[in-house]
């Protein structure tokens, strides 16, 4: 997958994990949840070179062989 479907995937469950955390339960809860958005929203930028590591020279990102590789070293 590219990198970019790759961010978009991270920010979509970035932003359900703020959604679970921080719900609609009181004005403090709304807040926090929209902050949180707009700073993951605004900072997606700063993981582009962590992602172009785990590139190809075609700018592909083989998640699963990455997940796969991490899953064998922790056991």
């Amino acid at each position: 997958m590219k990198a970019t479907e790759l961010k978009l995937r991270m920010q979509t469950v970035a932003e359900n994990l703020i959604n679970v955390y921080f719900g609609d339960n009181n004005i403090v809860d709304k807040l926090t949840n929209s902050t949180l958005k707009v700073l993951l929203k605004n900072n997606m930028y700063q993981i582009d070179d962590l992602l172009k590591l785990f590139a190809d020279k075609n700018g592909e990102i083989d998640a699963k062989s990455v997940i796969n590789t991490y899953v064998e070293q922790l056991g």
